[in-house]
């Protein structure tokens, strides 16, 4: 198994994949879906939508910005058990890459037995999406 992260930018340019993939695509809720080209290798297509924000103690997030929720992990948790053993590739992106895909990876890398540990050193993961995702993933 084998989990990639990357930017939107290179998801809609298009990605060489080899096997049989899911792509879980986060968007910024104000953005339009990513284009994502069907390859043949592509079996499902999971669309997030919710900004980089971590909530935490204190802290008053502005009413425009849209923080994942228990709903978004549910989903992405049951998508990833769904394809657990149908796909070989898990294809993960957010707007830049940096924080709420590696989290996903993270989260899932973990339920997968997998080493989260590059997701973690290579990039910035937003822990609140990687908590909630990772509990629902552990439920």
């Amino acid at each position: 198994m084998t989990i990639i992260v990357t930017d939107r930018q290179t998801i809609e340019r298009g990605i060489v994949v080899r096997g049989t993939y899911a792509v879980i695509s986060v968007t910024d809720p104000e953005r339009p879906a990513a284009r994502i080209p069907r390859a043949s290798g592509c079996g499902a297509v999971l669309r997030l939508r919710f900004h980089d924000a971590e909530p935490f103690p204190g802290f008053r997030i502005p009413p425009n910005i849209i923080p994942t929720g228990g709903a978004d992990a549910e989903q992405l948790a049951r998508f990833v058990r769904e394809h657990q053993g149908q796909v070989d590739v898990y294809v993960i992106h957010c707007e830049q890459g940096a924080s709420r895909s590696p989290a996903i990876a993270a989260a899932i890398a973990e339920h997968l037995k997998l080493d989260p540990r590059p997701y973690w050193q290579q990039y910035v993961p937003n822990r609140y999406v990687y908590e909630l995702v990772r509990g629902r993933l552990a439920t």
